[in-house]
């Protein structure tokens, strides 16, 4: 459950899809009263929060207050969760179709989150893509080539080279689900590792012009091994990712660049813009079917429950560019997308 920043605390903004609240009907406005016998009202926020994700085999007792002042007492069998990754899709412009996803890591059910965002979208009128890869510091090397792959109609995603034997992962023709679709990559400095195999794929590519700020490079593929009955660990780098074009991603090898990859159009942030986009990166979006009563709820308290998208250079030039508002013929392309 995510809640909403009032006082007392323990008043829901959303459950996040598919969770142990969601699946007991927990949603936007709910007041916690109890939980396991203890009021809510007299606790501390990360007291609230040690009771709700303590390891337990019977199921949490909650009491709830729904917003027309009725209660109703749950028995909430809880679970570990994975973090979702793919989060604040949404349509930037529906007047223009232009969408946005942010992908904050790759992790093995980033590719299902990020078809379930793309689709979603597309049913309300997607017809460009911002994918906002900044801060993230990469993941599964496999998720990102085949996120990579949903706009790669073929063709080499990437390489892993070293002593051992050379490793090409191909694009699949048939996984191709959003290929031709106009798109635009947000990266930035903290974009590492398997988000710079996903940029680089689409952008020498040709399917994506990249916005943003150089990125990390961070190129090496390490391996943790044990001597001596693990009383000695090491952690050796045993190949490197190569691009389609074959360029090493990795800054810190022998005449390498100062970064990983220079974005086709850069736009560079200050220190407090980028913390602050950051930030609103790394927090939870509402389900779509949550908006309309979040609204509604911000409406009748008069304040602001839902965190906007703060102030963002480098998204506002991805919209422009999508838009036809800069140099190039990336704006034709929208103009001409079905």
């Amino acid at each position: 459950m995510v809640f909403a920043p009032l006082d007392p605390p323990g008043q829901v903004l959303f459950a996040l899809p598919g969770s142990p609240a969601d699946q007991v009907g927990i949603g936007v406005g709910d007041r916690l009263v109890l939980a396991e016998g203890q009021e809510v009202a007299s606790l501390e926020t990360e007291d609230l929060r040690r009771i709700l994700s303590a390891p337990r085999e019977e199921p949490l007792h909650l009491r709830v207050r729904s917003t027309d002042g009725s209660e109703r007492d749950l028995g909430v069998v809880t679970r570990e969760l994975v973090d979702p990754t793919v989060r604040h899709a949404r349509l930037l412009d529906p007047e223009s179709g232009v969408g946005y996803v942010a992908v904050g890591s790759f992790s093995q059910q980033t590719p299902d989150e990020f078809d379930d965002a793309v689709r979603d979208l597309q049913e309300r009128g997607l017809r460009a893509l911002v994918v906002d890869v900044r801060g993230n510091l990469g993941g599964v090397l496999d998720s990102a080539v085949r996120i990579a792959n949903r706009f790669l109609p073929g063709g080499l995603v990437v390489s892993h080279e070293g002593r051992e034997e050379r490793v090409d992962f191909m694009a699949d023709p048939d996984e191709a689900w959003f290929a031709g679709v106009p798109l635009v990559v947000l990266v930035d400095g903290e974009s590492a590792s398997a988000s710079e195999v996903f940029a680089a794929a689409l952008q020498e590519h040709r399917v994506a012009a990249i916005v943003g700020s150089p990125t990390y490079g961070k190129g090496m593929v390490q391996q943790v091994r044990t001597f001596g009955g693990d009383k000695a660990v090491v952690k050796l780098t045993t190949s490197y990712y190569y691009t389609p074009a074959h360029r090493n991603l990795e800054r810190t090898v022998d005449q390498a660049w100062a970064w990983g990859l220079v974005p086709d159009l850069r736009v560079d942030l200050g220190p407090l813009e980028t913390l602050e986009v950051h930030s609103h990166l790394a927090s939870y979006s509402p389900p779509p079917g949550a908006l309309e009563a979040l609204h509604s709820w911000e409406a009748d308290l008069h304040v602001d429950l839902v965190r906007d998208h703060p102030a963002d250079a480098q998204l506002d030039a991805a919209v422009d560019l999508l838009e036809g508002r800069r140099p190039g013929t990336w704006g034709v392309a929208l103009a001409d997308a079905p």
